[in-house]
């Protein structure tokens, strides 16, 4: 698994420096809400199997600000879909502290979190698509290039996506309480 090239493709992560074999340090920006929380931590891909076509990235980081930690796990399995592959992401996120706090009673950070993998779905299927798709060759400035591609989340289409959900919510309450 090309890590840096994986997480190019997630909205507002860049890897800073290579630590060891498979492990990085790096920084990701969130908004959530109001507020923008920058995580630094580390990425380490602690598992791959190429005969499961599998891997797990183990994902830590604390915001620069001390409001609280990031803690995620990320499953990655490729999949047959009939005459393509299909990557399949499971990701377990842990949140502490006060950016754990924010959204509470709220589906704010739920709707993050969905937005953040569509839109790292969505960049990671244009980069294995792309007709200028390669393999990192050694020696490569491939950490570099991590953050390149990148673009931060789109604060227009998160306020348009949550719009719409609350508009949704709505009708259906009026349309429940009708029958």
């Amino acid at each position: 698994m090309d890590l840096p090239r994986v997480v190019g493709c997630l909205p507002g992560a860049r890897l800073t420096e290579r630590c060891g074999p498979e492990r990085y340090r790096g920084e990701m920006k969130v908004r959530l809400g109001p507020v923008t929380v920058t995580f630094v931590g580390t990425a380490q891909l602690t598992e791959l199997d190429p005969v499961a076509r599998s891997a797990l990235l183990k994902v830590e980081g604390r915001d620069k600000n001390g409001r609280g930690g990031a803690a995620a796990d990320m499953r990655f399995v490729i999949v047959p879909a009939g005459t393509v592959s299909q990557v399949v992401v499971t990701t377990q996120l842990t949140l502490s502290g006060a950016v754990a706090q924010y959204g509470r009673g709220s589906a704010m950070i739920v709707n993050m979190s969905n937005l953040l993998v569509s839109e790292f779905a969505a960049n990671l299927r244009v980069e294995l698509t792309s007709s200028t798709f390669e393999a990192t060759l050694p020696g490569s400035d491939a950490l570099a290039e991590s953050g390149a591609r990148n673009r931060p989340l789109n604060p227009i289409r998160l306020a348009i996506t949550l719009f719409g959900q609350l508009i949704a919510r709505s009708v259906r309450r009026v349309l429940g309480r009708r029958t």
